[in-house]
């Protein structure tokens, strides 16, 4: 039987000058659990990361069958996060070709650009004033880990790494992963800071489609490889009022948001979102959150599920409610409770203003 190999660090290893380092461990160990989530219970994973009974028991709560894994090297092997390691798979995870495509298909706003020298930058920025912000993203990343967001005046004082793709800073509204898997579409709405970082998504379906703008797309990718893809989009406002940003980048491998999809069986009409937040102590563990979840008075018929083990730096966790206010309710009375009152300023954005409305 071929393994699947939980391969959460494939975009360090697709890319030889990418430097693995410190960062693709972490992401490894905070990630790794995503197979009992996403995969096939009927296929075997690999994997160096040994888990609890007690954690495996709580899975079993919300997943009919859990996958098997195994801590030994086998020979007969497949990476299960990414798997594509020619040129098509970098040049389709590539955030410079997804700019270049979205420029060519009219998907994107004025002034998004890849840059490739400094006298390109000095010459894009003759447009703009001082007090611009800009978003800058890496060629490579992983859910925008390491895009930087500045003012002109700090551009140049910045690490720049050409090239990179810049634009002017958008007052995003909404965020999106259109996925497209085993040859059918979804999509959820991605909860990300204003640094362009994933944070959670949320797992209802949204009343918003791309799948017709992103058809050239589709077709276009759809004709370089096959498999599962995924491509973000936002909205924005800016003095015209509500407009879209099609295609962000495309991710030519599985995504994060895909837990939006999964955790959908388990929320029926009800709203969900799924959230990933910082530990407020790095000692805490499994055993630890799950005793102070079901301690707290608005805890009832499993309205809050954790999803990780707590391994690694974050506290990955799905919220259950009737309605979107609801939703936002209990999302802030956790983090009240969780943050003594410090609550993270991308959650009181998000939620706080549906309590108020």
């Amino acid at each position: 039987m071929e393994v699947n190999i939980v391969n959460i660090d494939y975009e360090y290893e697709l890319y030889p000058n990418f430097k693995k380092g410190v960062m693709g461990q972490r992401l490894n160990k905070e990630f790794n659990y995503l197979f009992f989530w996403l995969g096939d219970y009927r296929e075997v994973f690999y994997t160096e990361e040994k888990y609890s009974q007690e954690y495996t028991d709580y899975l079993k709560k919300y997943l009919d069958t859990l996958p098997i894994y195994t801590n030994e090297k086998q020979n007969n092997s497949a990476d299960w996060w990414g798997s594509s390691y020619d040129q098509v798979g970098k040049k389709l995870n590539s955030k410079l070709f997804s700019t270049l495509l979205a420029k060519e298909k009219n998907l994107c706003p004025p002034h998004v650009e890849v840059i490739y020298n400094i006298k390109e930058l000095e010459h894009y920025l003759l447009a703009f004033q001082s007090d611009d912000k800009f978003f800058l993203r890496k060629d490579v990343s992983f859910s925008s880990f390491g895009h930087q967001l500045l003012k002109k005046e700090d551009i140049f004082k910045s690490n720049l790494d050409f090239p990179f793709v810049i634009s002017p800073f958008f007052r995003r509204q909404q965020d999106f992963g259109n996925h497209y898997i085993d040859g059918s579409y979804s999509i959820c709405e991605n909860l990300l800071n204003e640094r362009g970082e994933f944070k959670g998504c949320f797992c209802h379906e949204p009343d918003i489609s791309f799948q017709e703008k992103l058809k050239p797309v589709e077709n276009k990718i759809k004709e370089m490889a096959e498999g599962d893809f995924e491509i973000d989009s936002f909205t924005y406002c800016d003095e015209d009022g509500l407009k879209d940003y099609p295609l962000v980048e495309i991710n030519y491998r599985k995504s994060l948001g895909r837990m939006g999809i999964a955790l959908r069986r388990l929320c029926g009409d009800n709203k969900a979102c799924w959230l990933l937040l910082k530990k407020r102590k790095s000692s805490e563990g499994f055993y630890d959150l799950k005793c102070f979840i079901e301690a707290l008075d608005f805890y009832k018929n499993d309205n809050i599920i954790i999803t990780n083990d707590l391994r690694g730096e974050l506290v990955h966790i799905c919220f259950i409610a009737p309605s979107d206010k609801e939703l936002s309710t209990l999302v802030m009375d956790f983090s009240k409770a969780y943050y003594l009152e410090k609550v993270p300023q991308f959650l009181a954005n998000k939620f706080a203003v549906n309590i108020k409305n």
